[in-house]
């Protein structure tokens, strides 16, 4: 069944410059294309930037943008599957990062029908975030920056944890890094 969805455009119709790509990005694989591609709009306010139908109009790829982030949908592969064709296994999650709303988006998702498995709670890297599993097993984890948090803070609400950053190009002050050693020693840890 055809659908009147701008997303579903005839070959002459110009459609929007899907720009540069994302330098990562990640292609999931749906059982349902259509429905995928709907409920991440609908759920997660993604934008659909190009949707390829084959002679029946079943939807057999599709490039969506979400801020400066790319997403591909596709179906199963030999080795790549949905979910539901594993047993509900996920082998990824698909983190995106939200500039503010972080609570408005995950009742939005809710009331699509998302799965929320962890509601919205503050985390020690100084994000809120939230995780939903979407209709068709994946899971996705949501998060709204809240705060910068030193490495001294991180360790200090998780103990036992160590944590090193990059420094930054123009930084003022160093960040913690760990000293750089060759060989095996580097592979046994510190």
């Amino acid at each position: 069944m055809k659908s009147d969805r701008s997303i579903n455009r005839t070959k002459e119709e110009p459609r929007e410059s899907r720009g540069a790509k994302a330098t990562f990005q990640s292609r999931v694989a749906y059982k349902d294309c259509r429905g995928a591609v709907e409920w991440l709009e609908k759920a997660f306010g993604f934008k659909t930037t190009m949707l390829a139908t084959d002679s029946d109009d079943k939807v057999v790829y599709a490039e969506m943008t979400f801020g400066n982030g790319q997403l591909h949908i596709g179906g199963e592969w030999e080795k790549v599957k949905a979910p539901s064709s594993v047993g509900g296994a996920n082998t990824q999650t698909i983190s995106v990062q939200l500039e503010d709303g972080i609570e408005a988006h995950c009742e939005k998702a809710r009331a699509a029908g998302g799965t929320i498995v962890q509601a919205p709670a503050d985390q020690f890297h100084g994000d809120r975030t939230y995780r939903v599993i979407d209709p068709q097993g994946h899971t996705w984890s949501f998060s709204q920056r809240l705060r910068e948090v030193t490495a001294e803070e991180m360790e200090a609400a998780v103990p036992g944890m160590r944590v090193w950053t990059r420094p930054l190009k123009g930084a003022r002050t160093p960040s913690r890094t760990p000293k750089v050693r060759r060989g095996r020693a580097a592979l046994k840890g510190s």
